[in-house]
C-alpha cells in the first residue's frame, strides 16, 4: 500500500519529469539513481517518457530507465576504464557512455576525468552532455573549465544549465562574464541558473532576480524560484517565502515551501506562520496550518524543543493572543495620544481592556446559572435574565422570533440593544445589516461594539468604511473594538483600509495607523508601508515607518529606504539614514552576520544604480517623480487651451492666416458672381 507521504512524492517527481524544464529534469533523475530503485519509480519514469518531447530529456530518462532495471536485476556492468576509452572512440554509442559513466566508482572517478578530457567530451553528442556535467560537477576541477565555458554557450538549455551549474563548483572564477547576459535569457531555466550563480558576487542583485521570479504569474517560474532558493542561505530568503505563503494558495508551491521551512526549522518560525495565518481566508488559512505543523514536528524530530509538538502549538496559541493585546495596547496607546483630549483618551483605553474580560467571566457564570430559561421566559424576564436569553439565542429561535427581536430593538436598553444587535450578528443574513447600521454611529459603547461586531459578519465592506474613525473614537472600548475588528476583516480590505489611512492628509490618522499595521501580516501592509514612507513629510512618521520596517527588515525594504533618501529634501534626509541605519543593522542581525551593515548598505546602492527608474508597481519610488512631472503636464494643457505656450501661437497664426486668404478668395467669387448678374440683366 502506497502511503499518502509517497503517492505526493511520486506526483512531484512526475511533475518534474514532465515539466519541459532542463533544470527540474536532471534533478529529478539525480535523485532518483542516488536512491534504493523500485518498482513504482521505475512504473512512473515508463508513464512519464511519452509526455517528454525534448530530445536530450528524453534520452536522460531513458537511461535512468535502464539504470533502475540494471540494478533491480542485478545486470550492474563490470566497468573499467578501459571501456570507457574504447566507448569513447565510438561517439555513436553515446547511450553506453552515458550509463557507463553512471556507474563509476569514486576511486575510478579521478582518472575517468582525465580519459573524458583527453576524448574532448565536449564534442559528443548533445544528449550526454548533461551526464557528463553532472559527474564533473562532482569529480571535475578547475582543468574542466574552458570545456564548461564552451557549453554555457550551448544551444539547448539542459546542456547550458547543467554547465554553468558544474562551473559554478569547480571554478567560479569565470562566472561574472558568463553568467550577466544569461540574467536576461528568455530562457527561464537558464535565467534562474543564472540568478543562483549571481549570489556569490552580487547577493543584492542576486535576491532582486529571485524575487521576480519567485512572485511571477507563470506557475513555471514560481517552481524554478523555490527549487533554487534552496541554494541561497536560508535566512535571506525566509521574508520572501512567508510572503509567497500569504499570497500563493497552490498545494504543490506551499509543500514545496514546506519542505524549506522544514529542512530549515528554528524556534521563531512556528509564530511567524501563525501570525501570518490569522487573516487568511479558511481554506488557505488550513493550508498554512499544515505547513505550521510540518515545522513543529521537524522541531519536535530534531530535538529543538523540549515539549511535544501538541504542547508546543498549545503554548504557540497563548503567545500569538498575549503579543495580539500587547500590541492592541500599543495601537490604543497611540491613538489616544492623538486624540484632542488627550487626559480622558488615555484614561480610557487601557482600563476598559480589562473591564471587558470581566464582563466576559461574569456572564459565562451567568449562563451556567440560567441554563433552563428560553425565549418564552423573555417578555416576563427581568434585564439580566433577558441578556441571558439572548446570548445563548440559537438560528432556530433567532428566526422563530426574529420579528420580536426587531421590536424591541428599537424601544430596548442600550444593553438589551447590544445583545439583540448581536443575536442578529450571529444568526441574520446579509439582509439583516441594515437593522444594524444606524447603531454604528451612535454614542453608546455597548451597542456600538455590538454593531461592529455583527456588521463585521454581516456586510463587512459596509463596515470598513466606519472603521477609520471607530478607531480613532473617543471611547476607548469603541476603539478597542474596532482595532480588534480591523485585524480580522478580508486581507485586501485590510489592505485597502491601511493604504487609504496612509494616504490620509490627516497626519492624526496617518500616525494612529501605523502602530494597527504591526497587528497584521507584514506582508499585507508591506507595499503600502512603502509607499507612505516615500512620501511622507514629517520626520516624526517617518521613524515611526521606520520602526516597522527594522522589525521585518529584508534586502528590499533596505533599498526601498535608500531610494527613499535619495529622493528626499535636504531637512528629511536625517531622519531616513537614520531608520536606514536601523533597519541595516536588524537585518545584518537577522542574516547571521553574514554581512555587515555597512556591506549590506553598499550591496543595496549598488543595486538600486543598476535600476532603470521607471514608472511601475515595482518601483513606489517612481511615483514621487510622476508627481513632480504632473504640474508641468497640467501647467502645459492651460497653456494649450489658453494658447500661451510658444507652439500654439505659431500652429494659430498660420490658421489666421489661411483663414484670411479663404475670406479673401470667397469676397472675389462673391463680389464676380454679382458683377456677371448685373451685366446679363
Amino acid at each position: 500500500m502506497v502511503s499518502s507521504k509517497s503517492s505526493l512524492k511520486a506526483e512531484e517527481i512526475l511533475g518534474a519529469l514532465t515539466s519541459g524544464d532542463g533544470t527540474l529534469v536532471m534533478n529529478a533523475l539525480s535523485e532518483i539513481e542516488e536512491n534504493i530503485p523500485s518498482t513504482s519509480i521505475g512504473q512512473l519514469l515508463n508513464s512519464s517518457l511519452p509526455k517528454i518531447s525534448d530530445t536530450v530529456q528524453a534520452f536522460q530518462v531513458r537511461k535512468t530507465i535502464k539504470i533502475q532495471s540494471m540494478k533491480l536485476t542485478g545486470r550492474k556492468p563490470a566497468v573499467t576504464l578501459g571501456e570507457l576509452q574504447n566507448l569513447l572512440k565510438q561517439p555513436d554509442r553515446f547511450e553506453e557512455i552515458a550509463i557507463t559513466i553512471s556507474f563509476l566508482s569514486s576511486s575510478e572517478a579521478i582518472l575517468a576525468s582525465d580519459i573524458l578530457r583527453t576524448a574532448r567530451w565536449n564534442e559528443l553528442p548533445t544528449p550526454v552532455l548533461p551526464t557528463i556535467c553532472q559527474f564533473l560537477k562532482k569529480f571535475g576541477s578547475s582543468i574542466d573549465s574552458p570545456a564548461l565555458i564552451e557549453l554555457c554557450r550551448h544551444p539547448d538549455p539542459t546542456v547550458l544549465t547543467t554547465a554553468l551549474s558544474a562551473l559554478e563548483i569547480v571554478d567560479p572564477n569565470d562566472l561574472p562574464s558568463l553568467v550577466t547576459p544569461l540574467l536576461t535569457s528568455p530562457n527561464t531555466s537558464i535565467r534562474a541558473q543564472a540568478i543562483q550563480a549571481l549570489y556569490r558576487w552580487d547577493k543584492a542583485a542576486a535576491l532582486r532576480h529571485l524575487v521576480t521570479l519567485l512572485f511571477s504569474k507563470n506557475p513555471g517560474e514560481r517552481v524554478l524560484a523555490l527549487h533554487h532558493a534552496i541554494s541561497f542561505p536560508y535566512l535571506e530568503i525566509e521574508p520572501h517565502l512567508l510572503r509567497f505563503l500569504s499570497e500563493c494558495n497552490d498545494t504543490r508551491l506551499l509543500m514545496r515551501v514546506s519542505q524549506i521551512m522544514q529542512a530549515n526549522a528554528h524556534i521563531e518560525l512556528p509564530f511567524k506562520l501563525y501570525w501570518l495565518s490569522r487573516s487568511l481566508k479558511q481554506q488557505h488559512q488550513n493550508l498554512i496550518k499544515g505547513v505550521l505543523l510540518g515545522v513543529i514536528r521537524a522541531l519536535a524530530e530534531t530535538k529543538k524543543i523540549k515539549e511535544t509538538a501538541q504542547d508546543f502549538h498549545d503554548q504557540l496559541k497563548e503567545r500569538v493572543k498575549k503579543e495580539e493585546e500587547r500590541l492592541l495596547r500599543e495601537s490604543l496607546s497611540a491613538s489616544a495620544s492623538q486624540s484632542e483630549d488627550k487626559a480622558q483618551g488615555s484614561a480610557f483605553s487601557l482600563p476598559e481592556i480589562q473591564i471587558e474580560e470581566k464582563d466576559l467571566s461574569t456572564s459565562q457564570a451567568s449562563l451556567a446559572s440560567g441554563a433552563t430559561l428560553s425565549f418564552d421566559d423573555f417578555e416576563k424576564s427581568d434585564l439580566t435574565s433577558r441578556l441571558q436569553i439572548l446570548s445563548r439565542l440559537s438560528r432556530d429561535e433567532f428566526l422563530k422570533n426574529k420579528g420580536k427581536l426587531v421590536f424591541n430593538l428599537k424601544s430596548a436598553k442600550p444593553k438589551e440593544q447590544a445583545a439583540i444587535i448581536k443575536a442578529i450578528g450571529r444568526s441574520g443574513t446579509s439582509e439583516d445589516a441594515s437593522l444594524i447600521k444606524p447603531f454604528i454611529d451612535g454614542e453608546n459603547p455597548e451597542t456600538v461594539c455590538a454593531s461592529i461586531e455583527a456588521l463585521a459578519h454581516l456586510d463587512s465592506d459596509f463596515l470598513a468604511i466606519y472603521l477609520p474613525q471607530l478607531m480613532q473614537n473617543k471611547h476607548g472600548k469603541i476603539r478597542l473594538q474596532a482595532t480588534r475588528t480591523f485585524v480580522g476583516i478580508d486581507r485586501l480590505q485590510i489592505k485597502s483600509l491601511i493604504a487609504g489611512m496612509l494616504q490620509s492628509s490627516s497626519p492624526r490618522q496617518r500616525s494612529m495607523v501605523i502602530p494597527a499595521t504591526m497587528l497584521v501580516d507584514f506582508s499585507l501592509v508591506r507595499e503600502p508601508l512603502i509607499k507612505a514612507f516615500e512620501k511622507e513629510l514629517s520626520p516624526e512618521l517617518i521613524e515611526k515607518i521606520g520602526l516597522v520596517f527594522a522589525a521585518n527588515p529584508d534586502r528590499e525594504l533596505l533599498r526601498a529606504i535608500l531610494a527613499a533618501e535619495k529622493n528626499s529634501s535636504d531637512s528629511l534626509k536625517p531622519t531616513i539614514k537614520k531608520t536606514l541605519k536601523l533597519v541595516s543593522e536588524k537585518l545584518s542581525i537577522a542574516l547571521g552576520k553574514i554581512s555587515s551593515p555597512e556591506d549590506l548598505i553598499k550591496g543595496e546602492e549598488k543595486a538600486l544604480s543598476a535600476e532603470p527608474q521607471n514608472l511601475s508597481p515595482e518601483n513606489p519610488l517612481s511615483a514621487k517623480s510622476a508627481e513632480e512631472k504632473q504640474p508641468n503636464q497640467e501647467n502645459q494643457i492651460k497653456n494649450l487651451f489658453s494658447g500661451n505656450d510658444e507652439k500654439t501661437r505659431q500652429k494659430r497664426a498660420k490658421i489666421t492666416k489661411i483663414v484670411l486668404i479663404l475670406a479673401t478668395i470667397a469676397w472675389i467669387l462673391m463680389l464676380a458672381t454679382l458683377i456677371f448678374i448685373y451685366i446679363g440683366n
